[in-house]
Formats: C-alpha cells, sequence, structure tokens
C-alpha cells in the first residue's frame, strides 16, 4: 500500500484524494484550511479514517518541514507526492523537495504547474532520489470559446499521470497560446 503526500488537495485534487483512497492508499493532505478538508472529504463521501489532514501554510517554511517530520515520525515515510503549490512559495517547494529526498528515499513527486510552464523550460531536478513528474495544467476550447479546466477535469489529468508516471504530461491543450482564457 503506498503512502501519498498530496499538497493543495482541498480543492481542485479532491478527485485525486477521492480515487488513491479507493484504491486502497494511504493519503495525507496538507492544507492550511480543515474546513475545506471536511467540505471535501464529505463531497466526495469520505472520512477522516480515509485521508489524514495535516494543517500548515505551506508558506511557512520551517512550520511546514516541522509538520511533515512529526507526521512521518507518527506514520511512516512517503512513496510518493502530488504537490500544488504557487509559484511564490519557492523556497518552501525547494524545502519539502530537499527534506522529501534525505528522508523518504526514493519516491515519485508529480508537480503541478500552470499554463505558461508550457512555454518555458521546466525546472531541473537536483534531487538524485526523486523520480519527478511535471503537470503543466492548461485549458479547453468549447463552442469557440477557451475557458481554465475544471476540477474534475485537472484531477481526471493528475490520476492519468499518477497512472502511467509519464514525466511531462499536459492535462488540457496549451496551444495556441494568445486562446488563453483572459489572455
Amino acid at each position: 500500500m503506498k503512502r501519498t503526500l498530496i499538497i493543495g488537495g482541498t480543492g481542485m485534487l479532491g478527485g485525486v484524494v477521492d480515487h488513491l483512497v479507493r484504491k486502497g492508499e494511504k493519503v495525507t493532505v496538507l492544507a492550511r484550511s480543515r474546513e475545506k478538508f471536511t467540505r471535501m472529504l464529505e463531497r466526495f463521501d469520505l472520512s477522516e479514517q480515509e485521508a489524514a489532514f495535516l494543517q500548515e501554510d505551506y508558506f511557512d517554511t520551517s512550520a511546514l518541514i516541522r509538520a511533515l517530520m512529526e507526521h512521518i515520525k507518527l506514520n511512516g515515510m512517503f512513496d510518493e507526492a502530488v504537490i500544488w503549490m504557487r509559484s511564490s512559495a519557492g523556497e518552501s517547494f525547494e524545502a519539502v523537495m530537499e527534506f522529501l529526498s534525505k528522508t523518504c528515499g526514493h519516491l515519485d513527486v508529480f508537480r503541478l504547474h500552470g499554463s505558461s510552464a508550457a512555454y518555458q523550460p521546466l525546472p531541473e531536478n537536483h534531487f538524485q532520489s526523486i523520480n519527478m513528474h511535471h503537470i503543466i495544467l492548461g485549458f479547453k476550447i468549447e463552442d469557440g470559446e477557451s475557458r481554465w479546466l475544471t476540477n474534475a477535469e485537472i484531477s481526471e489529468g493528475v490520476n492519468a499521470a499518477l497512472e502511467t508516471r509519464i514525466p511531462v504530461i499536459i492535462t488540457g491543450i496549451t496551444e495556441p497560446c494568445h486562446r488563453r482564457p483572459g489572455y
């Protein structure tokens, strides 16, 4: 049974939590709000016994690492992580990657990126024990109108990445660039 850490799992990644729990995996969701976590559980008819909650603001790097350290002491190491962190939390992301690489040994990390990541080089993985996967979130064009992906579509794309283990996967489309919603 895999142990999966999901950072940012109370909103658009709720379907990923649901998918992994139903597969019998141990899931830990790290997020700021217990209220949002509880709503996510209710939306997918899950219980707190099926998905663990780790309350922390990922912008507080030292508190984030302490919380992960304590959780691992009590529950064991993670086998994989799904991470959706804002680009403004780069310091925290690097700290999480360093912590996971030193603490958990070999693991798969699935990092979500916004659509603009399709137009620039993806960040290099500097951690030998981490097998990095990048998931780029695109958009859809329907009836001539572009729109961002729904939470369900995002979760479907992440679940596909978890199953296929492809290094880079694009969910939705990223071209034509000028058709991105709001541009």
